[in-house]
């Protein structure tokens, strides 16, 4: 296990005393798990809830730092202390992340590595009976609420082209007045345009260019008893859409020119003092 209390991520009050004693500064971990989230590629950002075992002098520590997933997706690249933490509600998530920076006029992120869990389900139905619980994210069911949820975004967002299933992060049932379906994922600009007729969105390619947009969707469906979708209820669907980030110039290599070398000049001296270099060999 990671050593923490299963009640962890239950309540974020901050321990008593100072978690940074030893540490310089805030800066330090707050600057570092900063770099640790706009370092992760997948799921979502994570949160400090205080830190221990620091080791380490000077400008170099080792630190193990306490997080809480939060409700940002990574590709929102938000800082962690503007995002809220996931509650009782939506599955809470905790763990920890053992880090190496170097402390100067700047945080340096050396290298990480963090291990997160789940709250148990038992822990969650014990504290909140009614709250939703977990589903796995290999239901059928998932993927037809998810098929839904995505085909109701693309109907209602003003941009030119169909968007595409990238990665499912998440999923919660509740029972209402039926089994709602809570789903989280995440989406990607295809190169089909919408005002193409008869597109088969399966045969659609994802935008490989770094302008290509990305969307963080949650949404929910509710079902019968008997599995079927109760089609005549709103499917509630919200998402975010992020605006890529392109670099802010290029390189262009442009190829060598056809300019006629000059004559060679005679040579000054009967034996080249320099050592002779193979052009060829320096061009592979």
């Amino acid at each position: 296990g990671l050593g923490l209390p299963l009640l962890l991520p239950l309540s974020v009050c901050p321990l008593p005393g100072d978690p940074r004693d030893g540490v310089p500064g805030p800066r330090g971990p707050e600057e570092g798990l900063d770099q640790i989230n706009s370092d992760l590629t997948e799921g979502f950002i994570l949160s400090l809830n205080r830190v221990y075992d620091v080791k380490g002098a000077g400008v170099l520590f080792n630190l193990t730092i306490d997080v809480l997933e939060t409700k940002c997706h990574v590709i929102s690249k938000k800082p962690w202390k503007k995002c809220e933490v996931k509650d009782v509600a939506n599955v809470p998530v905790y763990g920890h992340c053992v880090a190496s920076i170097s402390v100067g006029k700047s945080v340096e992120l050396r290298s990480y590595k963090c291990a997160i869990q789940q709250v148990p389900a038992t822990v969650i139905v014990n504290t909140c009976p009614d709250c939703p619980t977990v589903v796995q994210l290999d239901d059928p069911i998932l993927a037809e609420t998810t098929n839904l949820i995505r085909q109701k975004y693309n109907r209602m967002n003003r941009l030119p082209n169909y968007f595409t299933l990238l990665n499912v992060t998440g999923a919660r049932m509740q029972w209402v007045v039926g089994t709602v379906y809570f789903v989280e994922f995440t989406i990607r600009e295809t190169v089909c345009a919408k005002d193409t007729p008869d597109v088969d969105l399966t045969q659609c390619k994802m935008m490989d260019c770094e302008f290509a947009h990305k969307t963080f969707c949650t949404g929910s469906h509710t079902t019968l008893d008997d599995g079927t979708f109760q089609t005549k209820l709103p499917i509630e669907v919200k998402c975010e859409i992020f605006e890529p980030e392109g670099s802010l110039g290029i390189v262009v290599v442009l190829p060598h020119p056809h300019v006629p070398p000059p004559p060679r000049a005679s040579a000054a001296a009967s034996n080249c003092p320099a050592k002779r270099i193979d052009l060829s060999q320096e061009e592979n």
